[in-house]
């Protein structure tokens, strides 16, 4: 695991995501999305976690992080984490709305 100082970095990357595929999502239907289906909430899952390891790729912060011992799948692993806690508290202000 990360040090936490290396995954609130994380968490907070992968948070913005979840709130601009939500945002984005409320402009394109017209109104406020707050949670998603089963399926497209997977979808989202596996979006964040890929986009999770080309993020660390592209700034260069996973040799950084191999050095430390920590796997490449860990980063996947917290962006996901992130978006699915998320998504499980949306749904669940989504039923208490209801």
């Amino acid at each position: 695991m990360p040090d936490r100082l290396l995954a609130v970095r994380y968490v907070r990357r992968a948070a913005g995501f979840w709130v601009a595929v939500h945002l984005f999502l409320g402009v394109v239907s017209g109104g406020v999305v707050l949670a998603l289906d089963p399926p497209a909430a997977l979808l989202l899952f596996a979006i964040a976690g890929g986009l999770g390891v080309f993020d660390a790729t592209k700034r260069h912060e996973l040799l950084f992080l191999q050095n430390l011992g920590v796997p490449r799948s860990m980063v996947a692993v917290l962006w996901i984490a992130t978006a699915a806690t998320l998504e499980l508290s949306a749904h669940l202000v989504s039923l208490a709305v209801r």
